[in-house]
């Protein structure tokens, strides 16, 4: 273990684009040599890269790809070497993905994580607050990993599966004096808000909680609920929020709830981080006042590619996608990220990502807030490309494919696993999901829209029926639905069964299409700004609403 210091951080980050290029040479040699070895993932005839320019123009490799490969062959004949950590998360197609990575994968991600905190201000005579996920996901031990890069005076672990692991993690805080870096997934620091502002709140939350998934009838679960909550007292745990000052969040962008978090706590400077299981940190914050990201290069290489060409080239393992490397990046550019990174157990090389960036700035020379906290330990800045992730790639594309994904709170959910939950259930001819964005007011609601064939005999037993398939038979690592339901946030609309003729017309309209690549069927999943966004979508399907 490497405890991070000013040097660390200087080597790792505080490079020139010239400097980044020679690195990324040796890097990409690496990481093609690796590949190379891991022969049922990417062939026999992957060139060794010994510069950028040799890239382009050769094959990606997708999420689906791995996945299939890791099913369809024992594990030691996949992996190039015996691995110590596996992650998983929900797969682009709705079955979960897993990914390898051995000590010293996780300690170079490690070292380089804690390289970042300590440019946001982040010190080892500082108490930390972790609040990540709990194994298999990846960021709860993760942070507890840069954790140790630093020495700290204290905190709590408080790894979170579900909403009983957060309500007893606030109730552990409640009891503390806080700590100084806080660091959890966006959701989280919303709920915090809600808790603080409101305890009712939280109590009708763990209330659903208990009913939906410990299957308590109502006249028990309001006293358990008290007894679950005992000891949580919302002013202590305000209390110990106000004495935090760095804040970290992921799996979320910041944006909507921002006002929210600095509305209750003022002193907290949050700090944005992109990432995923497969690449853990690819982006984050550097100054608290930045509006974009900085991609973060010590140990990825980054591309951007035509959404199109990479649909093409998930059909045809062979076609060679022409990319733009980062450093040919300009202004208001976008595409699909594709990124390369080493891994011992797992390497990946040309991996698209699924995300959708923008290049805000093709090189801005970050000023990261250790440099105005303490000057004299950091003076140089950050050079990197400036990026804001917009949206999933699979958005952007006007065809069918197995990507169509749904974000609720940064948990995602697929096409197919909804089709699987609702698989077993009768009397349903179609179904679409309205994810409400709901501006800078804090999540909004996720919205299914069901057609049933004929006019259910038990309209309310129906809705139950739907309710139960959806929170119980969706198969999601993240628990998206339930989610929702425990936060009230879950609504289910029954719609009149004339009013499947509005799919069948946009099918028409598809057939008529004249784009060779449009979709047979619309969309299941949409994302909305807010319900009169949703209203104006679907008032002609809810004219004669069942419910």
């Amino acid at each position: 273990m490497a405890l991070t210091t000013s040097q660390i951080a200087k080597d790792l980050f505080c490079v020139t684009p010239e400097q980044r290029i020679e690195e990324h040479r040796s890097l990409l040699k690496k990481i093609s040599t690796q590949a190379r070895r891991a022969t049922l993932l990417y062939g026999e005839r992957l060139p060794i890269i010994k510069d950028p320019e040799e890239m382009i123009g050769l094959p990606i490799i997708s999420s689906e790809k791995i996945t299939r490969t890791l099913h369809e062959h024992p594990l030691g004949s996949v992996l190039n070497t015996p691995h110590t950590y596996c992650f998983k998360t929900s797969g682009y197609s709705g079955v979960s993905k897993t990914f390898y990575y051995t000590k010293e994968d996780t300690d170079s991600l490690a070292d380089i994580w804690a390289a970042y905190a300590w440019l946001t201000g982040v010190r080892s005579d500082l108490s930390f607050w972790n609040f990540g996920s709990k194994m298999p996901m990846v960021s709860g031990k993760l942070l507890e990993l840069v954790k140790d890069r630093f020495i700290p005076s204290g905190g709590m672990y408080t790894p979170i599966k579900n909403g009983l692991d957060f309500i007893k993690a606030l109730k552990k805080a409640s009891k503390s004096s806080g700590a100084d870096v806080i660091a959890g997934p966006t959701l989280a620091y919303f709920l915090i808000c809600k808790a603080v502002r409101d305890q009712q709140y939280i109590y009708e939350s763990v209330e659903r909680v208990l009913k939906n998934d410990i299957h308590l009838p109502a006249f028990l679960a309001k006293p358990t609920a008290k007894m679950v909550l005992s000891g949580f007292n919302t002013k202590k745990l305000s209390q110990a929020m106000e004495h935090m000052y760095i804040g970290f969040s992921y799996a979320e962008p910041l944006s909507s709830y921002i006002e929210m978090i600095h509305e209750f706590f003022p002193n907290l400077s949050m700090y944005d981080v992109y990432g995923s299981t497969e690449v853990p940190i690819i982006g984050a914050t550097l100054n608290k006042r930045d509006d974009a990201l900085a991609l973060l290069m010590p140990a990825l290489y980054a591309e951007l590619a035509d959404p199109l060409e990479v649909y093409k080239a998930k059909k045809d393992p062979d076609y060679g996608v022409q990319t733009i490397p980062w450093y040919k990046w300009e202004k208001g550019m976008t595409g699909e990220l594709i990124i390369s990174r080493p891994g011992e157990a797992l390497p990946l090389f040309r991996y698209a990502t699924g995300d959708l960036l923008e290049i805000a700035e093709p090189l801005r020379a970050f000023t990261p807030e250790t440099a105005l906290l303490y000057p004299k330990e950091l003076s140089e800045p950050v050079p990197a490309p400036a990026i804001r992730v917009i949206a999933r790639s699979a958005d952007a594309i006007d065809f069918e494919t197995d990507e169509e994904m749904g974000s609720f709170m940064g948990k995602k959910i697929y096409t197919p696993q909804i089709q699987q939950a609702l698989l077993s259930l009768h009397n349903i001819a179609w179904w679409e999901l309205f994810r409400v964005r709901n501006g800078d007011k804090g999540p909004g609601p996720l919205i299914f829209l069901i057609y049933p064939e004929q006019i259910p005999d038990n309209i309310e037993g129906y809705d139950q029926k739907v309710r139960k398939a959806l929170m119980y038979k969706t198969q999601d690592e993240t628990e998206t639905v339930k989610s929702a339901e425990s936060m009230g946030l879950l609504e289910i609309r029954i719609t009149h069964p004339e009013a499947f003729s509005e799919i069948q017309t946009e099918i028409l309209d598809k057939i008529d299409s004249t784009s060779s690549l449009g979709q047979l069927k619309p969309r299941h999943i949409f994302t909305v700004e807010d319900r009169v966004d949703f209203s104006r979508k679907t008032s002609r399907k809810l004219v004669k609403s069942l419910t």
